[in-house]
């Protein structure tokens, strides 16, 4: 604080009675300084090198000695690498000026010395001959737009009117956040006359042209121009604009069309809104005479079109025409002779498989060309996957009209004159089938540059704390205190050192909201320390609300010494530690909450190592890390331990093995559970992380990332409460939910979404039973397209409106390519969920997204939905609640039947005689010998039907006893599921201790039993001994219903796989809609 309010001072000096900028670092490497805002938005610098102005950036870092001295709230810092021009050997005269013309900064202007060893640049003239630049015509927006760089303006030569200087005043995705690189030049009504205009652009004074230059266009008049203003998820807002750029005041008579369907616009805060079907892929925005109806049905009509859309993998995008709607009747008349010929000796373009799969009144392959010819043409039939008629005729409706008064059999036949592409449709979006798509005068692809992913927010870490002078940190002053010994004391700078490693290693593309809780009743003599250790974070994007239940000491005093505008201090009537951590998240901005006590302290790059590691796991919503667990007893403060436990929940529904001050989880975990129970005393924080982690199963971050204090004399909760019946409530309340069910998820739902979920063609029923299971348990919040790949599947299956099967013809099914075209939106447009389909076969197909393709596999911790995408979403489920036999007694009195999952190299005969010797009878599940089988004694094996409409053999509801000799993470996800549901019916399991797997985790809190050694032998003769020892077997059954319950509940795997789709169907929409960006 001390040096905070030295450094305010210095700049106090500077700044009085003076400019409003200063400059304090310019050489060849960088320029660092601050510049005051004169309104809202940031101060622009630009920098002159040797009087040609060379770039601009914002002032818009935060600077908390400047703000303190001017009584802003504004962040007006900068700090900017310079361009390599400077490092090119040569002298060169320095400038930053406020603005491009504005005056030059105190210590603005510098004289960079030659310098011969510097030489990492070429050289450049007076006119940007080292820069680079691209130019586009935006017809959704009417304007000019694109970047350069190495200039800070670009000269724009319009027609025959003289030059304009256009400054770059727009950031680029791309390039460093606080540079100026982009411009967007509005045309002026004169220039949207219907004729073709020409357009160059320069950089800099007449510099080099900018790719993309000249730039041909035309616009026609007496047209408003569709300005899309958001597309997030699958709500678009967009505006008019007339021929002056100005907006078209509402309301307005206008209608879109999806795929052809009328979605009518809402009028919203100065413009539309439409929330668009799931699966749409082309748009269509009219305008209508205000005086005339408008018209309800679909398809287009006499309104006017103002714009066409496409909806592919990337967004919104518009949609060229590659011919005019207006036909003559030599063409068309030329078109109905191809179509005829055609149709007499078809080409690859009619797919005949496709278009009986397709369209379900055509009955075979075989009459599909007959019945195309007859009807289907005219009725919208497309051919095949490499022609969409709908699409052709949603963007052009003049010619569907031609079709619809029987002067056209088809758009395909006008197709067919004008050649491959000529109508601009694709089937799928699929790249590569996109002709036409890049045709037209201003289409110059941009390079990959301003174009690609967000830059990585690069980690500011700190001096290591080991390393740190006592008195200059506040972390590093506690762990000097810390009585430990040298060995533990180099363990915990090992830690660190690893954490710093880890946060290297993580990349970050963009820095979230994080919301920092501090509950506090009279702790004026710990607070500012924990404020500290915020202010200390490496993490910088954070506000800290501090919660005052009612204190009578200094601590608002203490509060108000810090100057920080991301201090928020509110004082709240007595309500208790959950009271207050309650209103303080009613309040919280954050996307991403955490905890802080102000007696603990976080170490500096806690909330970066959190954030990061959280966000690296994407599909999970809440991690915690290891802690140093103190105690302070007089001067002394000894580290009782380091806590770090591995995530269990069942152990946890045991103890609390999770600090509150080392957790971080994303708003929607509160928003959709609730907060903390205020009739707590205590333990609101192990109640809480009951609920939470119930359904969202945490990341466990082995890195000591917090510093809890405790001391009896500080009168903390732990100590004043210690005799309550805080723990007794808590568990009482657990057990009351393990009775009646979860808590559930109160998602609030913006609209119903859509998914696919894709069942392999060589699935064995069981694995179709998990298809259907997810899609019965998806249709509750979602419509669902199942997609059985192999066809029709025995089984009898709940038929619910919301769920619309489909079988593709065989042949598709053996083909991506065109099974995907098929497929068409219900991959392209929706999220994809899989079951026992090979990864390959789905990156092959045509139109998927892996990004929004997940596959269902078996994961250490149990089932998971994993995306396709490198470093893609995975979601954790646990298991599939399959249909099973009920249980009852095994016919055979004095035996008892034991399902094996045999390990893959396991000999049956082995197996068999084990089981035999010690009077067990053995069920094996499908395997290379076939299907289910009986084994009772030596005698050769039965085989077992599995009845019409169920899943397993009666047989299953028999078991006794399970044992799974493979790995858990190695067994099928029906296998692991099966497994899951027999336990939740008694079923003593047996399984290997796969230490941080689910078997582990099952061994750990004695809810299966240890298999120490894999062979036959060991394991029957200790299930004889299980068997004989009642009360042992009885113990293992009551923990593994317990288990069971507090894991994988069918209504915990249905609330996961609700998270799931509400992130792949509206998460980004949601975020923004919430003010989390």
């Amino acid at each position: 604080m001390g040096r905070l309010l030295r450094k305010a001072k210095t700049v106090a000096s500077l700044v009085r009675g003076r400019g409003a900028g200063y400059v304090e670092r310019l050489d060849a490497e960088r320029a660092a300084g601050w510049l005051l805002p004169e309104g809202a938005a940031p101060a622009m610098v630009s920098l002159y090198v040797d009087g040609y102005h060379e770039l601009n950036f914002l002032a818009d870092r935060p600077r908390a000695d400047v703000v303190a001295v001017h009584h802003s709230s504004r962040n007006c810092g900068f700090d900017f690498p310079m361009p390599a021009i400077l490092r090119d050997g040569r002298a060169h005269l320095v400038e930053l000026r406020a603005g491009p013309d504005g005056a030059v900064l105190r210590h603005g202007r510098q004289r960079i010395a030659a310098d011969a060893s510097l030489q990492d640049a070429p050289g450049t003239d007076a006119n940007g001959g080292h820069g680079e630049g691209v130019v586009f015509f935006d017809e959704a927006n009417a304007s000019l737009a694109g970047w350069a760089r190495g200039c800070g303006a670009v000269s724009l030569y319009l027609d025959k009117e003289p030059r304009r200087e256009i400054p770059l005043d727009r950031a680029v995705a791309g390039f460093d956040p606080a540079g100026l690189a982009g411009f967007a030049i509005p045309l002026l009504p004169e220039q949207m006359d219907g004729q073709w205009h020409e357009a160059t652009l320069r950089l800099g004074r007449d510099g080099r042209e900018l790719d993309g230059s000249p730039v041909r266009f035309r616009v026609e008049p007496d047209r408003e121009q569709v300005e899309i203003v958001r597309y997030q998820g699958r709500q678009l807002d967009f505006l008019l604009r007339d021929r002056a750029g100005r907006r078209v005041p509402m309301p307005v008579s206008v209608r879109v069309l999806a795929d052809g369907e009328v979605v009518q616009p809402v009028q919203g805060t100065g413009c539309l809104k439409v929330v668009l079907p799931p699966d749409a892929r082309h748009l269509v925005v009219e305008r209508w005479p205000m005086q005339e109806a408008e018209p309800t049905g679909a398809g287009e009509g006499a309104g006017q079109v103002l714009a066409r859309f496409v909806i592919d993998a990337a967004g919104l995008q518009p949609w060229p025409a590659a011919v005019s709607d207006a036909v003559d009747r030599e063409l068309m008349e030329r078109a109905a002779r191809e179509f005829s010929a055609f149709c007499g000796a078809p080409d690859a373009r009619f797919d005949a498989a496709w278009y009986a799969s397709s369209y379900d009144d055509c009955l075979s392959p075989e009459t599909a060309l007959e019945h195309y010819r007859e009807k289907g043409a005219r009725a919208g039939h497309s051919p095949g996957p490499l022609f969409d008629e709908k699409a052709a005729r949603h963007l052009h409706p003049a010619l569907a009209a031609a079709v619809a008064r029987g002067e056209l059999p088809c758009l395909f036949a006008l197709e067919l004159v004008l050649g491959e592409g000529g109508l601009c449709t694709l089937t799928g979006l699929e790249t590569g089938l996109e002709p036409g798509l890049e045709t037209g005068l201003n289409a110059v692809p941009a390079p990959a540059g301003p174009h690609s992913a967000p830059a990585p927010v690069s980690p500011r870490l700190p001096v290591p704390v080991m390393q740190q002078d006592p008195a200059h940190g506040i972390y590093a002053a506690w762990l000097a205190r810390l009585d430990i010994t040298p060995d533990i004391r180099a363990a915990v700078a090992e830690d660190e050192a690893r954490a710093f490693r880890d946060i290297q290693g993580k990349e970050l593309r963009h820095a979230p909201l994080v919301s920092i809780i501090m509950p506090s009743w009279n702790r004026a003599f710990t607070i500012g320390e924990a404020i500290q250790s915020v202010l200390d974070q490496s993490y910088e994007n954070w506000e800290l609300l501090i919660c005052d239940d009612a204190s009578e000491d200094r601590t608002a005093e203490v509060v108000h010494s810090f100057d920080d505008p991301r201090i928020r201090y509110m004082k709240f009537s007595k309500s208790g530690g959950a009271g207050a951590r309650n209103k303080g998240l009613r309040f919280a901005r954050g996307e991403y909450i955490a905890y802080l006590d102000s007696d603990n302290l976080w170490h500096p790059v806690f909330l970066d190592l959190m954030v990061r590691s959280l966000l690296a796991h994407p599909g999970r919503a809440l991690a915690y890390c290891a802690y140093l667990d103190t105690e302070i007893v007089g001067a002394r403060v000894r580290l009782a331990r380091i806590a770090r436990t591995a995530f269990n929940p069942v152990r946890l529904a045991k103890r609390n093995f999770i600090d509150l001050n080392t957790i971080l989880h994303h708003r929607r975990l509160y928003d959709w559970l609730g907060g903390f129970d205020e009739s707590l005393p205590r333990l609101q924080d192990w109640d809480l992380l009951l609920c939470y982690c119930a359904i969202y199963r945490p990341v466990f971050v082995d890195r000591i990332g917090v510093f809890y204090r405790r001391n009896v004399a500080w009168g903390q909760l732990t100590h004043l409460h210690a005799n309550s019946d805080a723990r007794d409530t808590v568990l009482t309340k657990l057990e009351r939910r393990r009775e009646t069910g979860p808590q559930r998820l109160a998602i609030d739902w913006p609209a119903r979404g859509r998914v696919t979920i894709l069942s392999g063609a060589g699935a064995s029923p069981a694995e179709h039973a998990l298809a259907e299971r997810l899609a019965q348990l998806s249709a509750e919040v979602a419509d669902v397209d199942l997609v059985h790949l192999g066809g029709p599947q025995p089984g009898t299956w709940p038929q619910t409106p919301a769920i619309t099967r489909h079988y593709p013809d065989p042949a598709l099914a053996a083909d991506p390519l065109r099974l995907g075209l098929l497929l068409g939106g219900r991959l392209s447009a929706q999220p994809v969920l899989s079951v026992s389909v090979e990864e390959s076969c789905l990156h092959a197909l045509a139109g998927l997204d892996p990004a929004r393709c997940l596959r269902l596999s078996t994961e250490k911790a149990g089932l998971a939905l994993r995306s396709l995408a490198a470093n893609g979403a995975c979601y954790h489920l646990g298991s599939v609640p399959l249909d099973i036999p009920g249980s009852r007694p095994y016919p055979d009195p004095g035996r008892s039947l034991v399902l094996v999952f045999p390990a893959p190299d396991q000999d049956e005969e082995a197996l068999t005689q084990a089981a035999a010797r010690l009077g067990f009878d053995l069920l094996l599940p499908p395997g290379p010998a076939g299907g289910w089988r009986l084994q009772r004694g030596t005698t050769g094996p039965q085989a077992l039907p599995v009845a019409a409409g169920a899943i397993f053999p009666d047989e299953v509801g028999q078991v006794t006893f399970a044992v799974s000799m493979c790995m858990s993470d190695r067994l099928d996800p029906w296998a692991l599921s099966l497994l899951d549901r027999l336990r939740a019916q008694g079923v003593v399991l047996a399984v290997n201790d796969d230490d941080a797997g689910l078997g582990g985790q099952w061994i750990a809190v004695q809810a299966a039993y240890a298999i120490k050694c894999n062979t036959p032998d060991w394991i029957f003769e200790k299930i004889a001994k299980l068997k004989a020892d009642r009360p042992a077997s009885d113990r293992l059954r009551a923990q593994g219903r317990r288990a069971h319950a507090l894991e994988a509940h069918p209504a915990l795997i249905e609330d996961r796989l609700a998270d799931l789709l509400f992130q792949e169907l509206f998460g980004m929409a949601w975020g923004e809609e919430n003010g989390q960006h």
